[in-house]
């Protein structure tokens, strides 16, 4: 018993040490009685880590806890609104949030002063957040002229803010990437890749996640997920062969219609998904045009309602192949392609090999014409 004891102080003890001390200071002037409480969770874990009152507009977000730094959100209790995102390490930091400031963009209305590695999330934040707002002033321009006209912006207003959306979203990609470059060791890195992801090009991203040190963090799950579903769409992957219902309860496999001698387009969709329901009479089109000569549809459904499934493939006439194991996201296609959104195609050539996906509105008749004369 006496050992026991010693062994659980010893193990107190080493946990004691091995802790380290954290503190923010964190104010949130003018918001008065609307933030009380805030979390602060660990972003890589996804695990909360404490919760601290705010009194009089200020908090004391204080402790101890072993593996610094980690990044994490400091989140309004109650909802899942990030009010704010940083490195939390053994120097102590200072939090301003501007409540009529915040916004799209990242840690906006959010002023960090600290570390190193949180004055480095600080500035990339606050670039961000400028070219984004940049961005929404254009276009906030396009349209109040266009309103003055009493009409739709023309489209060479629209191709100006086009072209100078592009630009902005250009240069902040190049900007990112020098600073992923930069931070690839720390935790820096892992913000820029938790924040702007969407916006970085997917194969760069690929490529620099291997061999990344914080690869298996909770955050980049999505971007995991959404890396491994563009490479199995990607043009010349093979077929992800699985078996689903047809619309009498009876089984086929997707080899059964891929990789016979004709395209095929792979069509994930919904009866309940309003863009699914808006693109589909352009596949239809697509299906009418080129079906005598080579091309066929599968289509995948997200459904988990059988009759809502049946109605709206009679409702849409989409007198093809239908196929569905009417378990929503949790459908086998889903699973099995990692698709995070719908609508979504891949379109296969007769070998079984991906040749496009997502051609949307005139891009799959305009594929096809170019691929069956």
């Amino acid at each position: 018993m006496k050992r026991q004891v010693i062994t659980l102080l010893l193990f107190f003890a080493a946990s004691y040490i091995y802790a380290q001390k954290y503190e923010i200071e964190f104010h949130a002037p003018g918001i008065g009685a609307n933030l009380q409480w805030v979390n602060l969770v660990n972003i890589e874990s996804g695990a909360l880590i404490d919760s601290f009152q705010v009194s009089h507009e200020r908090a004391m977000i204080e402790g101890n806890t072993p593996e610094l730094p980690k990044l994490v959100s400091i989140i309004q209790k109650g909802s899942n609104r990030a009010i704010a995102t940083l490195i939390l390490d053994s120097t102590p930091t200072k939090v301003t949030f501007d409540h009529t400031k915040a916004g799209s963009g990242i840690n906006a209305g959010v002023t960090l002063r600290g570390s190193a590695g949180n004055n480095a999330v600080d500035s990339l934040s606050k670039l961000f957040c400028n070219h984004i707002g940049k961005i929404q002033e254009a276009y906030a321009a396009v349209r109040a002229s266009a309103e003055q006209n009493g009409g739709r912006p023309s489209p060479d207003a629209m191709q100006k803010y086009q072209t100078y959306m592009d630009s902005r979203l250009t240069a902040m990609r190049g900007e990112m990437q020098n600073a992923l470059t930069e931070n690839r060791q720390n935790q820096v890195s892992l913000f820029i890749l938790t924040e702007t992801a969407e916006l970085l090009d997917n194969g760069y991203v690929a490529t620099f996640m291997k061999d990344y040190p914080f690869a298996s963090a909770a955050c980049l799950k999505p971007l995991v997920s959404k890396i491994k579903s563009e490479q199995l769409r990607a043009p010349g992957a093979s077929l992800i062969d699985f078996a689903l219902p047809d619309e009498s309860g009876t089984e086929h496999q997707l080899s059964e219609y891929i990789g016979k001698g004709r395209y095929v387009l792979l069509d994930f969709w919904a009866s309940w998904c309003g863009p699914c329901r808006q693109e589909m009479p352009n596949v239809k089109a697509a299906y009418e045009r080129f079906h005598d000569k080579g091309f066929d549809i599968v289509s995948l459904s997200f459904d988990s309602n059988r009759e809502a499934w049946l109605k709206g493939i009679s409702d849409l006439q989409m007198n093809w192949t239908h196929l569905s194991d009417l378990k929503g996201w949790q459908s086998l296609a889903a699973k099995k392609y990692q698709i995070r959104a719908i609508p979504c195609t891949i379109l296969f050539g007769p070998d079984g090999k991906v040749i496009a996906s997502d051609l949307r509105g005139e891009a799959l008749a305009q594929k096809l014409g170019s691929l069956i004369k």
